[in-house]
């Protein structure tokens, strides 16, 4: 049905465009097309265009409707991306591989769950992620050996800097931007102590995309197994980005999610 309705299309919009562009408005008494141009318009817009698409959108429905009913449900557990967590392009492929299969696959993290076939909801995991990170960031700041020394909170700007690169020196961070912009206190920061303006600049500065930590935070998938063995082949080519966010290419199994 849908292959006749566009072969019309296809007829009516050769016919439109070579013999009756032009002749709309053919001077009196000359013949015209033999055929009303709005009418043939109508019928290919109204009618074959219109049908085609119905029976495509229903068929694909029914089509991933029965997949569904004989689909076997599994879970998996994977590494969420490590450049950002799930930012727009992570988020996008996860939602496009679900939508692909047409199955119902939730993403949890956390005890939160999230519908893997919607870029922005999977996008909201990033809320849990960046507490984390916050949480996770204090903690390895306060572990430093450099802030135990008194003399290490004098100049508070060169501490901001001084604690970055010992993180990235320890694995901890990665570090996007050079050099490091650190801001300097300013009347809003007169009522802090060192240390709080040292945290909150940190904070700050991870925040904005200087630089991001490297820790794992994993994620589980449920739903069709089919759709699974795709999420788990992209998380293993970390999502379609490295570490700094570059694009990098996805195994052939994967190709119809760059359409």
């Amino acid at each position: 049905m849908i292959f006749h309705l566009l072969e019309t299309a296809t007829a009516f919009s050769h016919h439109y465009e070579r013999h009756l562009m032009g002749h709309a408005a053919e001077p009196a008494g000359q013949p015209g097309p033999g055929v009303d141009h709005k009418k043939l318009l109508d019928v290919l817009m109204n009618y074959s265009l219109v049908y085609a698409s119905r029976y495509l959108v229903r068929a694909r429905s029914l089509c991933q409707e029965m997949l569904r009913r004989f689909a076997k449900i599994g879970r998996t557990d994977v590494p969420g991306p490590k450049y950002r967590g799930f930012h727009v392009r992570p988020s996008t492929l996860v939602a496009k591989i679900v939508r692909h299969y047409g199955s119902e696959v939730t993403m949890e993290l956390d005890g939160a769950t999230f519908d893997a076939a919607s870029p922005m909801d999977i996008f909201r995991a990033n809320e849990k992620i960046n507490r984390e990170k916050r949480n996770w960031l204090v903690q390895q700041v306060a572990n430093l050996p450099c802030l135990r020394d008194p003399a290490c909170l004098d100049d508070p700007v060169q501490a901001v800097r001084r604690i970055v690169l010992a993180l990235a020196e320890h694995g901890k961070v990665i570090i996007y931007e050079r050099p490091i912009p650190v801001q300097p206190p300013d009347e809003d920061d007169a009522d802090k102590t060192a240390m709080q303006y040292v945290l909150d600049e940190v904070k700050r500065l991870q925040a904005t995309g200087v630089f991001d930590m490297v820790m794992e935070v994993r994620v589980t998938f449920h739903g069709d197994e089919r759709v699974l063995n795709d999420l788990k082949l992209l998380a293993e080519h970390g999502y379609g980005e490295d570490n700094f966010g570059n694009n990098t290419p996805l195994p052939d199994e994967l190709s119809y999610v760059r359409r």
